[in-house]
């Protein structure tokens, strides 16, 4: 699996278009992934993660019917792999929350800048979904 810090690393660095959708459908995917881990019934908080897994899986959608999404995954820098060793609840919670945030805040900025409505349509869909997790997981929604 690839680690929060590289999707995180991927968000940040993408330059145009196609490279951020590239990068938020694996951000998508691998908060899914993480969130479909830490689901356990007798946690308080499943409905949440269940809820979170969801809404990756719809934001991971919406950006997969945009236009501008490259037809394959674009190649990876050699060394790019996924967390070693055992998870860390905590620590994954958190960077989850923050690639939440960062995924919001990328795919809201280029959702004003696409000049095709289906692209823009979808960052702002997948946008939302983002924020959903980002509520989701630190509880500050309504």
């Amino acid at each position: 699996m690839t680690s929060l810090a590289t999707v995180t690393d991927r968000l940040t660095r993408a330059d145009a278009l196609p490279v951020l959708l590239d990068a938020a459908y694996e951000a998508f995917e691998v908060l899914l992934l993480l969130l479909e881990r830490h689901e356990d019934p007798g946690d308080a908080r499943f409905a949440a993660f269940v809820s979170a897994a969801t809404c990756a899986a719809n934001g991971r959608d919406a950006v997969l019917f945009t236009p501008s999404l490259p037809p394959r995954q674009l190649p990876r820098p050699p060394g790019e792999s996924g967390p070693a060793g055992p998870p860390d609840r905590g620590n994954e919670l958190n960077a989850a929350i923050a690639v939440s945030a960062l995924l919001e805040v990328r795919l809201s900025q280029e959702a004003e800048q696409a000049a095709d409505p289906a692209d823009r349509l979808g960052c702002r869909t997948a946008a939302r979904y983002a924020r959903q997790i980002h509520v989701l997981l630190t509880g500050s929604g309504p």
